[in-house]
């Protein structure tokens, strides 16, 4: 794929999404936390964003009313399935237009440039998918 733009943002967030969900079970772990008002599930590789997942989070009351269910997707190449991140093209770039074309579209979302680093959200779905260039290659 080329380079991201403003013009093929949408199209390269529903790839990542579709690309990280169709590799489901390429996901060496499944990490779960029960939150206040939301059930996550997360496809992880082990490390510090799994461990995040399973000890990082304050867990809902044993006595809580129904959730909302959400599933994410820690995504890098070294998942089958997962290619490695595109960067953003020449075009300009600016959080209000990115989150303006994704919002147009039903989606949300965000990029660090310096570790062409995406995050992809479907809130009607539940489902969301943060794509890295390698298992640690996360933000500090």
């Amino acid at each position: 794929m080329p380079n991201v733009t403003l013009e093929n943002l949408v199209d390269y967030a529903r790839h990542v999404l579709a690309q990280a969900e169709s590799s489901a079970e390429h996901y060496p772990l499944t990490r779960k936390a029960s939150l206040p008002h939301l059930d996550l599930t997360a496809n992880v590789s082990a490390g510090a964003l799994a461990d995040a997942v399973a000890h990082g989070f304050v867990p809902a009351p044993g006595n809580r009313t129904p959730a909302d269910i959400c599933r994410v997707f820690v995504a890098h190449p070294g998942i089958d399935g997962i290619a490695a991140p595109v960067s953003w093209g020449q075009g300009p770039f600016t959080q209000h237009g990115f989150a303006t074309r994704l919002a147009e579209a039903g989606l949300r979302g965000n990029h660090f440039h310096d570790l062409d680093f995406w995050q992809f959200y479907d809130p009607q779905r539940r489902v969301g998918v943060q794509l890295m260039a390698s298992a640690d290659a996360f933000p500090p």
